[in-house]
């Protein structure tokens, strides 16, 4: 007879529109002259990330199985996109966790920069619970771009942990990470045992982007872990079928 075991359900969501994405959008050009290394979220990406929280506390959590907890990237984009989601949400906890950062992290050109400090990020967002480890100095060490071949290898990490995390389970569970394009990209293929290497191993995400996984702007994906199992059953992925057609970039999947 089969012991019985628990799921971790694990529900991945890419931030919304960033003012990077839109310059991306516009033109290379556009991207290079105005890119900053931490942004914000645009009109659009206010838009969508409110219509998935709508989406969200009228239903969709009871559909996904119920949200247990939120994590967090300490990116801005990802914090403000988790913010209506949180209050949609009031009762689920939502904490920030530093590994789960966008693939070449905080950097200006070649330089790597701290990211948000604890005392931004407390102002800003002060319902979410931040590591210990975040401090005034800030949340990124390197002091370079994280290279891809380092973002796969943190990304596999987290899905260690995330397989830990379901090996200890006594009853269900369910997490919402509100994350990037190619973490999202990058865990999924840790996940299904597919890593893929770009042809310069020292260059960072954006200058050898390899998409398996590409998603939209606050796309849903699910997929369950159970106990004692690390292979993962996909429930599904990219879905938009929250978001109004005219908040969807359908040309531009994989490119920004």
């Amino acid at each position: 007879m089969c012991s019985p075991t628990h799921r971790l359900r694990v529900i991945l969501v890419r931030h919304g529109e960033s003012q990077n994405n839109l310059y991306s959008e516009i033109s290379i050009k556009a991207f290079q002259e105005n890119r900053v290394c931490d942004p914000s979220i645009s009109d659009r990406g206010q838009q969508q990330a409110q219509s998935t929280a709508d989406y969200l506390g009228k239903g969709g959590n009871q559909i996904l199985g119920g949200i247990d907890e939120i994590h967090v990237s300490p990116m801005k984009r990802t914090l403000q996109t988790a913010a209506p989601i949180a209050a949609a949400l009031p009762t689920v906890p939502v904490q920030v966790f530093t590994d789960i950062h966008e693939i070449s992290g905080v950097y200006d050109g070649t330089v790597g920069k701290p990211g948000m400090t604890r005392s931004q990020m407390q102002s800003g967002f002060p319902t979410y619970t931040l590591p210990e480890s975040l401090t005034e100095k800030g949340w990124y060490t390197l002091d370079s771009p994280e290279s891809y071949s380092q973002g796969q290898q943190r990304c596999r990490k987290v899905w260690e942990r995330l397989c830990a995390m379901a090996d200890g389970l006594t009853q269900d569970r369910c997490i919402l990470m509100v994350v990037h394009g190619d973490f999202t990209d990058s865990l999924l293929q840790a996940a299904f045992g597919v890593m893929q290497q770009p042809p310069n191993n020292n260059s960072n995400a954006n200058s050898e982007k390899i998409w398996v996984f590409p998603t939209w702007n606050t796309a849903i994906t699910a997929l369950d872990i159970r106990s004692g199992d690390k292979r993962p059953t996909l429930l599904f992925h990219n879905s938009i079928a929250h978001l109004p057609p005219e908040l969807v970039k359908f040309d531009k999947l994989g490119r920004c």
